[in-house]
C-alpha cells in the first residue's frame, strides 16, 4: 500500500486513535475531529465544508459535506479551523480516493509536503 491514506476498510486496524502494528503505512494515523473548508484546486468552484477525521505526517482522512467536485487525483486545498489559532492552517494535496457509497462521502488526501511536528500537533 502507498502509505498515504487511512481508508474505511482499514478501520478495524485502529487502536486508541492509532493504527495497530502490521499496517504497512509510512506514517501512523491519529484520529481527530477538525472542521475545515476545502476546494478542488483544478476547478473554479466555491468552498465546501468538510471534516478531517484522521491525520498523519503525509495525509489526511476527510469527510465531505458533498463530494461532487472531487475526483481521485484532484488537487485539493484545505483551510483547517483550529480553535486557539487565529489564522486557519492551509494544506494542499491530492485526493487519492473517494467513497461516495454513504450519506456523507469520505476520502483520503495525500499532502504535497509532509507536515512538520508543530503543525501535526496543532491538528491533533
Amino acid at each position: 500500500m502507498d502509505g498515504a491514506v487511512f481508508r474505511r476498510d482499514q478501520a478495524d486496524h485502529v487502536e486508541n486513535g492509532r493504527l495497530r502494528s502490521g499496517d504497512e503505512r509510512k506514517h501512523p494515523r491519529f484520529a481527530t475531529r477538525l472542521r475545515a473548508l476545502c476546494y478542488a484546486s483544478d476547478e473554479n468552484e466555491g468552498l465546501e465544508k468538510c471534516e478531517i477525521v484522521d491525520v498523519s505526517y503525509g495525509g489526511l482522512g476527510i469527510k465531505f459535506s458533498r463530494a461532487g467536485d472531487f475526483k481521485s487525483s484532484s488537487a485539493i486545498s484545505l483551510g483547517v479551523v483550529v480553535k486557539w489559532q487565529v489564522v486557519p492552517i492551509s494544506l494542499k494535496g491530492l485526493v487519492k480516493w473517494i467513497d461516495r457509497g454513504t450519506n456523507q462521502p469520505a476520502g483520503g488526501v495525500e499532502l504535497n509536503e509532509p507536515l512538520d511536528n508543530m503543525t501535526l500537533l496543532k491538528l491533533l
